[in-house]
């Protein structure tokens, strides 16, 4: 069908790249990695690798560095699912 002509095949995981938005997604991620962007530094962290430990209304508890910490919502630019290769 593409009569030898070269192409590119792009497969990937839908919402891989999706923030994570609603209570049932986060519910999905609890204990597994995500990756983490701030508005600001928060304890000279600003982007980082987590795990999603809780989430409230609220705020998220994360672990780094095999230490709990719970950051407000309002200070996270993004959450999204972790993906190791």
């Amino acid at each position: 069908p593409t009569n030898d002509a070269s192409f590119y095949l792009d497969i990937s995981s839908y919402g891989l790249d999706k923030p994570l938005k609603f209570d049932w997604q986060f519910k999905k991620y609890i204990n597994q990695k995500v990756e983490v962007k701030l508005y600001r530094k928060i304890d000279e962290l600003k982007e980082f690798v987590a795990i999603l430990k809780a989430k409230t209304d609220d705020q998220v508890v994360l672990e780094i560095n095999e230490e709990n910490k719970t950051i407000n919502l309002s200070d996270v630019a993004y959450i999204l699912p972790y993906v190791e290769f």
